[in-house]
């Protein structure tokens, strides 16, 4: 017989564990995706507050804020979105490991039958 005879008369319970490991799999790849991009963003806003807090004195007689047309009230309100957001991002980050912790652990994998199992 061929594979495709061989793969409709496949038990039912080996099936569902072939769908069940590739859907759980799929599903820990965009966790992943979900925290590294949340990663991202945070590090992204780490250099946005580094670069908008760097107005120390570039000689003795100037500083860099005021050969940029230094604007305090926009300064502060962009240092304080930059922090807001990253807080918020920061807390995204939290929630998005703890999903991934607990629901994406290698245990689960390792309770799947020995031929459907991607461990090495």
């Amino acid at each position: 017989m061929g594979k495709f005879f061989n793969s409709i008369a496949q038990n039912t319970d080996g099936i569902r564990s072939e769908r069940a490991l590739l859907l759980s799999k799929e599903t820990a790849d965009q966790q992943q995706d979900l925290v590294r991009e949340l990663q991202k963003k945070v590090r992204d806003l780490e250099h946005s507050i580094i670069k908008l807090t760097d107005i120390a004195p570039e000689t003795n007689v100037s500083t860099l804020a005021s050969k940029l047309d230094f604007n305090p009230q926009e300064w502060v309100r962009q240092l304080q979105k930059f922090k807001v957001d990253k807080q918020i991002l920061e807390e995204e980050l939290a929630i998005a490991l703890e999903t991934q912790k607990v629901w994406f652990s290698d245990d689960d994998i390792a309770d799947l039958p020995n031929n459907l199992s991607t461990k090495p």
